[in-house]
């Protein structure tokens, strides 16, 4: 018989078990308000230095970012890219001030200085600096890398009274100092150099981001002298153009002046055949008299393109009756039309009016595009088009087209360029020397027009031309 509530081993035993695991899981938790707090701080300080870290990086970026706006922004100029890169250098490292050197080799010349004291700006200015072997700048010649001084003073270069060391350490109250060797390659180029006014040895990340803005002056120098060579060679390559348009120019005089002779005299003895008894001789003459003014219009070509190149081709712009100058062009373009005995039609509209345009040029461009048309036709149809257009803008518009041997794309595609024509089979068929077309696009753009062209292999070509209505600048 058991006694009311006495309890039995078994139940004891557990009890006295949940009591000891009740005791650790307290045992686990902290034993004071401070415990709590010393964990609170802690977790604070590491999100301290976290976002420590990360402000810090966004600075290192942020700079880096700024150096490379002042690269490509000043291809030619490296003093901005110096100021950047020094300014940058002393913010973010602490440093007092800092100068940049270039090296040649034997001596360091000072490039940019930045936020240093009067007397050692004054002393950098009448450098340049051999590279003493006990020195700093010394040790980075030789070595190629960083020298970094935690005591200026403690220095053999300081002790030894280098003028450099002493005007750094005496004059600017240097007292820590960074050297970072500016390396193309394997070459040293120069050194960024930043100090400080008290002893504090700089930090491993601090010479790191030193480094990444040495390498960055170090592109800048070279981005320098490729664009000086560039420039060099532009000024070279503009000299030699020019003394080339001036050779064209005079050997196309020079040629044109006895080639007139020759086409006068032949036009002169076919006409009088009978006063000079030359009629057996009409015929050989008349085909020199062509070949001489082909030959002519050849010479034109070159002295015009020439001209164009050099920027001296003269325009002189007046208001001129299209009407009468279509006339006059197809009156011209009529012979070119019989020799492949192709027929020649006007479809202008009425009332074409008045353009202000160089009455020369414009001549030029049509009686070059008719004769185009005309030279890759046979037995066929060639068509001067004119008319007005309003699309926003007042324009004349001059449409030549023929029922030739027409273009491959690939063909357009080139056939505006100078010395080129279709392919080479159609050179060797159809002569020309593939500036006619170059020549006339030029002439229409320098008037504030173009020339643009639609064709299919077997149909025919259209060549437009549209010039602005009112008067060209």
């Amino acid at each position: 018989m058991s006694l009311k509530g006495a309890t039995s081993p078994t139940r004891a035993r557990k009890l006295r078990s949940t009591g000891r695991k009740a005791k650790a899981r307290v045992s686990n938790r902290p034993n004071s308000l401070s415990e709590l707090k010393k964990q609170l701080e802690a977790r604070t300080r590491e999100l301290a230095e976290v976002r420590g870290h990360l402000s810090e990086a966004l600075e290192q970026q942020t700079a880096t970012s700024e150096v490379l706006r002042a690269i490509t922004g000043s291809p030619g100029d490296l003093k901005p890219v110096f100021e950047a890169i020094l300014t940058n250098a002393r913010r973010l490292c602490e440093a007092k001030f800092g100068h940049l050197l270039i090296y040649d080799g034997e001596r360091f010349r000072v490039a940019a200085v930045h936020a240093a004291p009067s007397i050692l700006t004054d002393f950098l200015n009448r450098g340049p600096f051999p590279a003493g072997a006990a020195t700093g700048l010394g040790r980075l010649a030789s070595t190629k890398r960083v020298v970094h001084v935690a005591d200026l003073k403690a220095e053999q270069a300081y002790l030894d009274r280098d003028p450099l060391r002493v005007a750094t350490v005496e004059g600017a109250g240097a007292r820590t100092g960074l050297a970072v060797p500016m390396l193309k390659g394997d070459k040293l180029v120069g050194a960024i150099v930043i100090y400080r006014q008290e002893v504090r040895p700089f930090t491993d990340r601090q010479i790191e981001l030193v480094s990444t803005f040495a390498d960055q002056a170090a592109i800048a120098i070279e981005n320098v002298r490729l664009f000086d060579e560039i420039q060099d060679k532009s000024r070279q390559l503009a000299g030699a153009s020019e003394h080339k348009s001036q050779f064209v120019a005079s050997m196309s005089h020079e040629l044109r002046t006895p080639l007139n002779a020759i086409i006068g005299l032949t036009e002169m003895m076919v006409t009088n055949a009978t006063r000079f008894g030359t009629e057996k001789a009409q015929e050989p003459l008349q085909r020199v008299n062509r070949a001489g003014t082909h030959l002519l219009g050849l010479i034109n070509q070159v002295l015009d393109l020439s001209k164009i190149e050099a920027g001296k081709l003269e325009f002189n712009p007046q208001t001129v009756q299209l009407a009468p100058l279509i006339n006059e062009v197809i009156g011209t373009a009529g012979q070119l039309a019989e020799q492949n005995k192709n027929r020649l039609v006007v479809d202008a509209q009425e009332n074409l009016g008045a353009l202000t345009v160089d009455p020369t040029r414009l001549r030029q461009i049509l009686l070059n595009l008719l004769s185009n048309a005309c030279k890759f036709t046979k037995a066929g149809e060639v068509k001067l088009a004119a008319r007005k257009v309003s699309d926003g803008s007042d324009f004349v518009e001059f449409a030549v087209s023929d029922t030739g041997i027409g273009m491959t794309a690939e063909q357009k595609a080139k056939l505006f360029e100078e010395f080129t024509q279709a392919d080479s089979s159609t050179a060797r068929q159809y002569g020309g020397t593939g500036l006619g077309l170059a020549i006339t696009r030029k002439l229409a753009r320098m008037v504030g027009g173009d020339v643009t062209v639609a064709s299919e292999p077997g149909k025919g070509s259209v060549f437009t031309v549209r010039l602005p209505g009112g008067a060209p600048s």
